[in-house]
């Protein structure tokens, strides 16, 4: 297969790595099978403006020449890296080794290969995004077990959580179920085996997902037209989630922080057909500040980290974000409570410049809910907003056209191809004359096309105009529905505890 070209429009340009090593002859056996999938995927990632290098059918000492050379390449260093095993697995011990074109089913160790020497290969490179697929045929179980395990701990020891670099693996290792089987289904099972060798189930995953996306129906915002790039986190989880029906026994690891490693093929630059004559600029809106400042645990014109603690309740909102559904999460409490501490920190772990300032402070924890970087489409903060205000706004934020009327908006957004995630600070400080209009006409709607985080004091809102002297009110979460998800932090426990950490800090 030719050298294939990303579109040249294309707004992500990659300098990266891949290193593909695929199996398929043996001098212990009669196995003999094509490598075209460790083929095909280098010609596929060469297309984006990776350098390819393919080791095929390598003895032992070939291997460790050619990954010497590789890692020893100037090209890999802070660059994006993949990496690509496919071939037999055999276990010594406990221990999963990788099977070389000279290694016999009685090998020592010194003649197979550890998946963590793979890995170390690629981070003595100087990479700084790497990605390991391992493709192998069968595999005892407790080598399975124990290669999750080692590569786990490697992984967060080389790649922290929360730190700039990212490694990711992901092994398919079909489990060896013939121990109880008859001589004709033994003699099959072997047929079938050799038909696995080097078959590349995952490398041929990869690959389709690389240049189509995902083939199941369920939605996956970052696939969707309007995202230029992929990480490798993404890819990673989609070809687990693709290959979970497929009954292969799949191990996954992951640790650090994920950016774009490959070009998204279904993205597609927006078609403009006539200039829009209210086009202005888009600039970081100033209220926004007041949500960066508070992820902070600081006013506006203080410097300084001192966010402390809520990992319950931003647990609850990720995990809400990650079904990209339309619906709304209410977050309530008191004034000082820490409400907008929260939005904030959410946003600013979604907006590039914040997420690698709040790192460089205080990398995540394995225990920090991350909402991912670019999860938030757009984000306000409603103090003295009347409803056409804050429509306006939210349309400047998603680069939509100036509304004429709240319901202008909800219909633009409801055009839009993903449930965009919106985050609203301050309900309660908007223009008092116009919140049952915000609610109505605004909130309410747009939680029906849209994910709507939003933070209030108060969960009741008047309903309606004053009749006879009694105003109608409700509460949010019976507007939104009973499965709205409704935070009070002065209700949860810790609080007390978090505001002592931060007076403290």
């Amino acid at each position: 297969m030719g050298r294939e070209t990303v579109n040249q429009a294309h707004p992500i340009e990659l300098r990266g790595s891949f290193l593909g090593i695929a199996v398929g002859e043996y001098q212990h056996s009669n196995d003999h099978r094509e490598l075209v999938r460790a083929r095909e995927l280098a010609a596929l990632l060469e297309g984006f403006g990776y350098r390819p290098t393919v080791l095929e059918n390598p003895t032992i000492g070939e291997l460790r020449t050619g990954l010497r050379e590789w890692r020893q390449r100037p090209d890999t260093a802070r660059s994006p890296v993949l990496l690509a095993w496919s071939g037999r697995a055999t276990a010594v011990g406990d221990v999963l080794r990788l099977a070389a074109r000279d290694t016999s089913a009685a090998s020592e160790p010194g003649c197979s290969y550890r998946p963590e020497s793979l890995v170390e290969n690629a981070l003595g490179s100087g990479a700084d995004q790497i990605l390991l697929l391992i493709d192998t045929c069968r595999a005892d179980r407790d080598a399975v077990h124990a290669v999750h395990v080692a590569l786990g701990d490697w992984a967060k020891r080389t790649c922290p959580p929360g730190g700039a670099g990212w490694l990711g693996v992901l092994a398919n290792c079909p489990g060896d179920d013939t121990t109880e089987d008859t001589a004709e289904d033994t003699a099959e099972d072997t047929a079938d085996d050799q038909d696995a060798v080097g078959s590349g189930i995952l490398l041929e995953a990869a690959g389709r997902l690389l240049r189509a996306g995902p083939s199941s129906g369920t939605y996956r915002r970052a696939w969707s037209v309007q995202n230029a790039g992929i990480t490798g986190q993404e890819l990673l989880q989609t070809l687990r989630d693709e290959l979970t029906d497929d009954e292969q026994s799949l191990v996954h690891v992951e640790s650090g922080t994920a950016r774009v490693m490959f070009p998204n093929p279904r993205w597609r630059p927006a078609q403009v057909m006539f200039p829009n004559p209210r086009w202005r600029p888009v600039q970081r809106p100033h209220l926004v500040e007041h949500l960066v400042a508070a992820s902070r645990g600081a006013a506006p014109q203080d410097e300084g980290w001192f966010f402390t603690g809520r990992r319950a309740v931003l647990g609850q909102i990720v995990a809400w974000m990650h079904t990209e559904a339309p619906g709304a999460f209410v977050v309530t409490g008191s004034a000082g409570c820490g409400k907008s501490a929260v939005l904030g920190r959410i946003v600013a772990l979604s907006e590039t410049a914040e997420r690698a300032a709040l790192l460089e402070h205080a990398p995540l924890e394995p225990a920090d809910p991350d909402p991912r970087l670019g999860a938030i489409d757009a984000a306000v903060h409603l103090r003295g907003m009347g409803a056409l205000d804050l429509a306006t706004a939210l349309a400047d934020c998603l680069g939509l056209p100036a509304p004429e009327s709240c319901w202008q908006l909800v219909a633009a957004v409801a055009t839009t191809s993903y449930p965009p995630i919106l985050v609203l600070d301050g309900v309660d400080e908007a223009i008092p004359e116009q919140v049952d209009k915000i609610v109505t006409d605004l909130l309410a709607p747009l939680a029906v096309v849209a994910s709507v985080l939003l933070a209030t004091r108060h969960q009741e809102f008047p309903l309606g105009r004053p009749t006879a002297g009694e105003l109608g009110f409700v509460r949010l979460g019976e507007l939104f529905g009973p499965a709205t998800p409704v935070v009070d932090l002065d209700a949860e426990a810790g609080t007390a505890e978090d505001i002592e950490r931060y007076v403290a800090s």
